[in-house]
C-alpha cells in the first residue's frame, strides 16, 4: 500500500528536546487522523526544494483532480504546477515561515483540477527526511468547500 510505503521512505525530522519530540508524536497521531479523515482527498510527498519534486501521490488525490494515474505522472513533476499560479509566492512563503519554527506545516491553498476549474484545500503535514537522507514534505490535502 501507498501509505505503508510512504511511512518507510519518510522518517521524522531527529530531534534533540523532549518538547519536540512529544510535538512530534503528538502530530503524527494527528496525521494519521487527518489520512483517515472523510474530507482528507489525498497524500502528496514531495522534496524541499524549490519546485517541490513530486515523489508520490496518492491515488485518491490523482482521482480527486480527475486524472488517470498515468496521465497525472506524465503531466506532474512538481507540486508547484498543481498550485494555482498566483498562490506559489503564498505557498513558498508561509511553508518557509512555518518549518524555520516546526517541522509542522498548515497551508490553505487552491489547486486547479483537470477541468481547468479552482479547488481549496487544506495541506497539513509535515518535515521528514527519506532514506536517502533528503528533506521532504509529506502533505495531507485536505478538501474545503467554498
Amino acid at each position: 500500500m501507498a501509505e505503508d510505503r510512504l511511512r518507510e521512505m519518510a522518517v521524522p525530522v531527529p530531534v534533540s528536546r523532549t518538547e519536540d519530540r512529544d510535538l512530534i508524536g503528538e502530530g503524527e497521531r494527528y496525521f494519521k487522523e487527518l489520512r483517515e479523515s472523510e474530507h482528507a482527498v489525498g497524500l502528496l510527498l514531495v522534496r524541499n526544494d524549490e519546485d517541490f519534486t513530486i515523489v508520490h501521490a496518492g491515488r485518491n488525490l490523482i482521482h480527486f483532480l480527475g486524472y488517470r494515474t498515468g496521465e497525472f505522472n506524465g503531466r506532474f513533476l512538481k507540486m508547484t504546477d498543481l498550485v494555482y499560479p498566483p498562490e506559489l509566492g503564498f505557498l513558498h512563503d508561509s511553508l518557509a515561515s512555518q518549518l524555520n519554527t516546526s517541522s509542522f506545516f498548515e497551508v490553505r491553498i487552491r489547486i486547479l483540477n483537470k477541468e481547468g476549474k479552482l479547488v481549496w484545500v487544506l495541506s497539513k503535514g509535515y518535515r521528514a527526511v527519506d532514506e536517502q537522507g533528503r528533506e521532504v514534505l509529506i502533505h495531507v490535502l485536505i478538501a474545503e468547500p467554498r
